[in-house]
């Protein structure tokens, strides 16, 4: 290879590289914690993600509910946290799994495969904390070690608006 060639390669490779750097990486923290939905574990796992309250730099960061109801969460790379600041919370619950692909089998032609229902009505949460505007949950992260967090959600009554005589 020439030399010229050789110099045009680490050029190249130094460009790259430059555009592979940490900089625009926010420092996160580790964060892990509980969902706890009428004070039991959510049934059925699903997402969580941390949406800053405030404009700042840096990614949201995201993570998977456990059936335990555990969860980590991520911004950059497994497990490695989230930046330091107010969020809300908002959750996803996974209530259905998807229907089993049967292959050629002696179905119906045409019949559809329908998702099977995995957590009852009566165990789901309120599709307001799933809501990333009027999720009324919030959480800090704060620099530093590990940032443990249990998250406890309850089951919302109905607002009634009553009216009075005069």
């Amino acid at each position: 290879m020439s030399v010229s060639r050789l110099s045009a390669c680490w050029m190249l490779f130094a460009v790259a590289a430059m555009g592979c750097g940490s900089s625009d990486r926010v420092a996160v923290y580790p964060v892990r914690g509980k969902v706890l939905f009428d004070g039991k574990p959510m049934a059925g796992g699903g997402a969580i993600s941390f949406v800053p309250m405030a404009a700042q730099k840096g990614k949201t960061a995201g993570g998977t509910i456990a059936a335990d109801g555990t969860f980590t969460m991520s911004t950059y790379a497994e497990g490695d946290g989230a930046m330091a600041g107010q969020f809300r919370v908002v959750i996803t619950q996974s209530v259905w799994d998807e229907p089993v692909n049967e292959g050629d089998s002696d179905a119906t032609p045409g019949a559809v495969a329908k998702p099977v229902e995995t957590v009852p009505p009566n165990e789901r949460i309120p599709p307001i904390y799933s809501d990333i505007q009027k999720s009324p949950l919030t959480v800090e992260v704060l620099p530093g070690d590990v940032n443990e967090t249990e998250i406890k959600l309850e089951r919302l009554q109905p607002v009634v608006n009553e009216q009075r005589g005069a």
